[in-house]
């Protein structure tokens, strides 16, 4: 069994992604599937084809561990 998000890079990258709510600039590191945007507090999800939870195959199991 793993401790730790087997996927996850050693180096965390951090991208930038618009609320798709209000427009406000929402910051994401890569290893986080979701942000609350600080301006309208809603919850935005990271959808960009590089996170890990598209292909790594323990995400579903990983993402409801941590």
């Amino acid at each position: 069994m793993f401790t730790h998000c087997p996927g996850r890079e050693k180096d965390i990258k951090v991208r930038y992604i618009k609320c798709p709510f209000c427009g406000t600039e929402v910051e994401f590191f890569s290893d986080e599937p979701k942000r609350r945007c600080p301006s309208c507090k809603k919850d935005v999800a990271y959808t960009e084809k590089d996170s890990c939870i598209y292909w790594c195959k323990v995400a579903k199991d990983c993402l409801m561990r941590f």
